[in-house]
């Protein structure tokens, strides 16, 4: 079903974009053991000394977390343009496949452009 593949697409992207959020801020609340191994699997910390890696972790989670929801709430409200635009795909999709000719038309033309390259 198109429609549950785009829609999942759609809500895919925000919520990663919110999962890279949870994990930037994670260093807020772990302490100990779980602290250190999060540092160790967060590449600013490599890059930097501590105290610019967490600045820089807040900065990255802030930045994902408005990302992931603006485009959650895009999704949500194009919900009615997305339907609009499936249905629209739907309808080329059958018109193209009722007619084979335009299914030959562009390899056809590919054929016709190699064999007139060789020559040239």
């Amino acid at each position: 079903n198109p429609m549950l593949l785009v829609q999942a697409t759609l809500l895919a992207l925000p919520f990663a974009a919110l999962g890279v959020c949870v994990f930037f801020l994670l260093g807020e609340v772990l302490s100990g053991n779980r602290l250190y191994m999060w540092e160790t699997s967060n590449p600013l910390y490599h890059q930097f000394d501590a105290r610019t890696a967490v600045l820089i972790s807040r900065g990255v989670a802030i930045a994902f977390g408005l990302l992931g929801l603006a485009l959650l709430f895009a999704a949500v409200c194009l919900q009615e343009s997305v339907r609009h635009s499936i249905g629209c795909a739907g309808a080329a999709c059958e018109v193209i496949f009722s007619m084979p000719s335009l299914l030959l038309q562009p390899l056809v033309e590919a054929l016709w452009k190699s064999c007139v390259g060789a020559f040239v």
